[in-house]
């Protein structure tokens, strides 16, 4: 019982924190709309992201120090500070609110949510635990943009991070079913630094670095610039606009729920993964052509499904590929490999969108994961064949 209680939590945590990540398009247009520029503004999420994937390593370690719960709890806290002050739309407290404090804290909540569900689960249920935890991103996804436009129009710009304050602090009392012991694995023995070099000096692991990195250009910043893209190209209303990332996150909660389930009964696991790197990059490719809103509905479900696939598989991917032991080393040093790229991301696909036009934006999101994903299935391709031809 304890475990559905973990994975409960899990899934509110991830609703919160993913949710606020994802609504940063919903305030860049809304701090556009106030004579912020859009290249200073796009500053804020390349800070949050960067940072909630950089410091996946290092909270990885310390969250084994001073416990899960209490990490994913800090975390909570730290949000919610860095909302409040956001409440004065200055760049400089922008900055630090929605970026540094949003991006160290939801790195302090999610990683202790993985690495937690890692440790309750285990064997085919893990797969399937992966991705109901990680569902609550596309919860929160779904429905916290939306709720920010609304409260935006009701009680303005101050009212609704207010208001978004008082809902992160649930992440506080939802971290408490989170473990309060320490990791055993914190000592570092000359057994476990061995089995980090070999992991280290598997191919495979950075074939999922590389898909990983193209995920922080394609997937992360699709939900910054398609509602840009169709406000300020295709002339949608900011609220219409802000409401295709409903729909991205719906078809994202489809793949996470689905995916990772299927991926456990039909292998192989790298099959499913890259078929969402490659599927998500198609349909974002084809967002740049079409101008009519229910195709682009369509796409964007499609976008957003095979998304959900992909990431809702990761994780796993990563136990059947290096070990499920290694995870707790694996998945971090992915993230803050792969986060490198988002400090730069954002504030160039802003100059690009304001040199020339967001649809071009749209075509470099597909590409980056289409390419991404090559290594990894290309070499997996060959792997499998090699072993059909020795049977």
């Amino acid at each position: 019982m304890s475990q559905w209680k973990v994975l409960l939590s899990s899934v509110v945590i991830n609703s919160m924190v993913k949710g606020t990540l994802k609504s940063l398009g919903v305030l860049m247009l809304e701090l556009g709309s106030r004579g912020v520029d859009t290249a200073s503004a796009s500053w804020v999420p390349a800070i949050a992201y960067t940072l909630f994937a950089v410091l996946s390593s290092p909270v990885a370690k310390l969250a084994g120090i001073i416990s899960h719960r209490l990490m994913a709890a800090l975390g909570g806290l730290i949000i919610v500070a860095g909302v409040l002050i956001s409440t004065f739309p200055l760049l400089p407290t922008l900055y630090l609110g929605l970026g540094v404090a949003l991006g160290t804290g939801g790195c302090m909540c999610s990683i202790t949510g993985v690495l937690e569900i890692n440790k309750q689960f285990t064997g085919s249920s893990r797969g399937l635990a992966h991705g109901f935890s990680l569902a609550g991103n596309t919860l929160g996804g779904l429905v916290l943009p939306g709720l920010i436009a609304l409260m935006m129009e009701g009680w303005g710009y101050k009212g609704a991070l207010l208001i978004l304050g008082g809902l992160l602090l649930n992440i506080v009392p939802a971290s408490l079913f989170y473990s309060s012991r320490k990791d055993s694995k914190v000592v570092c023995t000359e057994e476990s630094r061995a089995e980090n070099k070999k992991v280290f000096k598997n191919p495979r692991l950075w074939f999922c670095i590389f898909s990983m990195a193209s995920t922080t250009v394609g997937y992360t910043n699709f939900g910054l610039y398609l509602p840009l893209h169709l406000h300020t190209c295709l002339g949608f209303t900011k609220t219409v606009s802000a409401s295709y990332i409903s729909i991205f996150a719906l078809g994202d909660l489809t793949g996470r729920l689905t995916g990772p389930a299927l991926s456990d009964r039909f292998s192989p696991r790298w099959l499913w993964y890259c078929g969402g790197l490659i599927g998500a990059g198609i349909s974002m490719l084809c967002i740049a052509f079409v101008i009519d809103g229910f195709a682009i509905g369509g796409l964007t479900m499609l976008a957003g499904y095979f998304s959900g696939v992909m990431v809702g598989v990761y994780p796993a991917l990563l136990s059947d590929e290096l070990g499920a032991d290694n995870l707790s080393v694996t998945y971090p040093l992915s993230q803050t490999m792969a986060g490198v790229l988002n400090l730069a991301g954002p504030p160039l696909l802003g100059l690009l969108a304001t040199v020339l036009e967001t649809s071009y934006v749209m075509l470099l999101l597909g590409l980056s994961l289409i390419i991404g994903s090559l290594p990894l299935l290309l070499s997996s391709t060959i792997m499998h064949y090699r072993a059909s031809s020795i049977q």
